[in-house]
């Protein structure tokens, strides 16, 4: 799932009516339901709880719960309707929902949330993610939450939502839970830092656009494995007219963009058209006013998430003996594989630095190992 900005699960809020509403104003946030409880969803009116019309997704359905066999079967049933993503709510103080054990009282059971996780993950194909608080009461420590997170992610996650407060489970409503804890951004900084691999989106108090550019600055990608650690934007070739002596009457610019993995492109691209059609293109025609600006998109390849790579990861280790892993800065058709669902790792002879140069090469031994890996692969698919 790729996403840059989120309209968070709020209560009595987020039906399907108003996350309709939502998708007329953006066609790319990622929509959430309002919280369902695990028994809601498999006893109750399921068309009335848990229906939505296709123009909402991408949708994630958030869900409360303990019980790990209840989340499994609900996990199966949002897999089974359409949804994109199931949601886990491990962040609301409401004395209701402590009394039925879910909620951000299960912050204090690491372990059980865990296992709740891994059976929603072994029971469907969706990303199964949480949506937690950065701590509970007088617990707002790195250390803790690090472990939290960590092991959540030992069972199978790889997307945490952050909200930047504590919960304080006694003596504040849940409306005072949204204001009278003290935000810390930092603290959700220091888990991105701490876990480069794992998608982690900070929630809470975020309630305008120019909040989310702020947010978004304030950590482009610090300390990433990749270099450079942010998406690019080159101009490749530039070309037009018919002769020196001669007003050009057309210009191509052929550029690319390559996003970050989890990166949304067509934002940015939009952005871009924007800017020509609304700034660029009235100085054009205010000197001719025949003059055109046309964005053509030739092709759309998806930046690679490695959400899903640890399984071909695993398989590649079988085969050649070697656990070393990094990650790649720069293009390839992964991308395609990984949105299809499929896990997915990028491996090749040779070295990047000695691509796309004028004596572009591999060595005949590089060559070698290559054609012994592939043989390798074949010799272990086929048993």
């Amino acid at each position: 799932m790729k996403r840059t900005v989120s309209v968070a699960p709020m209560m009595d809020c987020t039906d399907r009516h108003d996350r309709f509403f939502l998708r007329l104003i953006s066609k790319n946030v990622m929509l959430y339901s309002e919280m369902v409880a695990t028994k809601s969803a498999i006893h109750g009116d399921r068309k009335k709880i848990l229906s939505f019309s296709p123009e909402e997704k991408p949708l994630a359905l958030q869900v409360g719960g303990s019980d790990k066999k209840e989340l499994s079967e609900v996990a199966k049933i949002a897999e089974d309707m359409g949804y994109d993503e199931i949601n886990i709510n491990l962040g609301c103080p409401s004395k209701k929902v402590q009394k039925n054990m879910f909620g951000a009282c299960l912050m204090k059971e690491p372990d059980l949330v865990s296992e709740c996780i891994n059976e929603m993950v072994n029971s469907c194909k969706i990303p199964v993610t949480a949506k937690t608080r950065i701590g509970f009461d007088d617990t707002e420590d790195f250390d803790y939450l690090n472990k939290f997170i960590l092991k959540m992610n030992d069972a199978g996650c790889k997307t945490f939502i952050l909200h930047a407060r504590k919960a304080i489970l006694k003596g504040l409503t849940p409306k005072q839970n949204l204001n009278i804890p003290k935000l810390n951004y930092d603290m959700v900084y220091k888990i991105k830092k701490a876990n480069p691999n794992l998608e982690i989106i900070i929630n809470g108090g975020i309630s305008k656009i120019e909040e989310i550019g702020n947010r978004l600055a304030n950590n482009p990608y610090k300390n990433s494995p990749f270099e450079p650690p942010y998406g690019t934007f080159n101009v490749g070739t530039i070309e037009g007219g018919a002769a020196r002596n001669a007003t050009a009457g057309w210009c191509n610019f052929d550029w690319e963009f390559r996003p970050m993995p989890g990166e949304d492109n067509v934002p940015i691209i939009s952005e871009i058209e924007k800017y020509a059609k609304e700034v660029i293109l009235p100085s054009m025609k205010s000197i001719n006013n025949s003059a055109n600006i046309e964005i053509i998109t030739e092709v759309s390849v998806p930046s690679f998430d490695d959400r899903l790579s640890e399984k071909a990861a695993n398989f590649v280790s079988e085969v050649t003996g070697k656990n070393s892993r990094g990650v790649v800065s720069f293009g390839t058709d992964a991308g395609y594989f990984s949105d299809g669902g499929y896990s997915t790792v990028v491996c090749g002879p040779g070295t990047i630095s000695r691509a796309h140069a004028p004596d572009e090469y591999i060595t005949v031994d590089e060559m070698n190992q290559g054609m012994k890996f592939m043989k390798d692969i074949a010799t272990k698919l086929a048993g």
